[in-house]
């Protein structure tokens, strides 16, 4: 409070000697720091840190994040597709794990099986994993769309997705994202590298 007197009284010229007075500049100072704090949360919030957010929420927070960022780009938000988000989810399982390496061993055999269900044009597979990050599904966004072939996926002429996430031993994420184009023919199979 000397402080904040002390900066008040020199703005003022030694105005602030009364005690009224003080309590009057301490509750506006403490007015606009509570303000302060409601409308910048962010910058005040650490960077990092453990994410507590579900597998779920986070599996929302990526598409919500990929859509935005598709929009931007004038292209259609995906619309996410229960079997591509099983397809993605047992992935990210298999990734935590420890069953499979962190990356796309079994894209070919998950294409296969989501086809039996839904012919494809395209397919496309993105993976990450993020540890100790509090926004976990912004740092794998902003991961993929600095990679060109991420980007590029996310990017695509693609419709439908899903979405996995899950947890290992050590608290880090995997996540994996299957992106589709119904149809008839396969134009491509991508993976990002």
């Amino acid at each position: 409070m000397v402080a904040l007197n002390g900066l008040y009284r020199q703005r003022v010229g030694g105005y602030c000697h009364s005690g009224v007075h003080r309590w009057m500049m301490f509750a506006g100072c403490m007015t606009v720091a509570l303000f302060l704090l409601a409308c910048v949360p962010s910058a005040i919030a650490p960077a990092h840190g453990p994410s507590r957010e579900e597998p779920t929420a986070i599996e929302r927070r990526v598409l919500d994040m990929v859509n935005r960022h598709r929009s931007l780009m004038n292209l259609t938000p995906l619309t996410s597709h229960k079997l591509l988000v099983k397809e993605a989810r047992q992935h990210s399982v298999a990734m935590a794990r420890g069953r499979v390496p962190l990356g796309h061993h079994g894209f070919e055999e998950r294409r296969h099986s989501i086809a039996r269900s839904i012919p494809f044009r395209a397919a496309a597979e993105n993976v990450g994993y993020v540890r100790g990050y509090a926004n976990p599904a912004e740092y794998a966004v902003d991961q993929w769309l600095k990679s060109p072939g991420h980007a590029r996926n996310i990017r695509g002429s693609y419709v439908l997705t899903g979405i996995g996430v899950a947890k290992d031993k050590a608290g880090g994420l995997y996540v994996t994202q299957i992106f589709w184009q119904p149809g008839t023919q396969p134009d491509s199979i991508r993976s990002a590298r």
